[in-house]
């Protein structure tokens, strides 16, 4: 039995740690998505018809995604049975947010990027 948990928690942690971490700028493909995505919401915030657009809902579905995987997480035991996911998977993508612009301006490597982020996971999915 507790090798099942322990894939299903590394699943879990698998499925929730994959967006946030490929949304980070730490390459020059993923840089230039993060700067054209970081331009479109920019934008957004001025021109009604762009915001209506589809990408402008990209966040909210990843949203939701994320919130999900969460929930199924706690199902399975992996995640706090106090947690919101929805609250979770909304700290986590301003999180990786956050942390890919830092990247972008120069304020942060990478993997110091990375180290922030994991942490933050690795305390989302610590149960006491």
């Amino acid at each position: 039995m507790g090798t099942l948990t322990s894939r299903t928690q590394r699943h879990d942690r698998y499925s929730v740690n994959a967006p946030p971490i490929a949304a980070l700028p730490t390459d020059e493909a993923s840089r230039t998505f993060h700067i054209l995505w970081t331009s479109c919401a920019m934008l957004a915030m001025t021109d009604p018809e762009l915001a209506a657009e589809p990408l402008a809902e990209g966040p909210e579905r990843l949203e939701g995604r994320l919130a999900d995987l969460l929930r199924q997480a706690q199902t399975d035991g992996a995640l706090d049975p106090q947690a919101d996911p929805s609250v979770e998977s909304v700290r986590l993508l301003a999180l990786s947010h956050g942390l890919g612009t830092s990247v972008l301006v120069g304020h942060r490597t990478p993997e110091s990027a990375m180290k922030v982020l994991g942490y933050h996971l690795e305390r989302l999915f610590c149960r006491t």
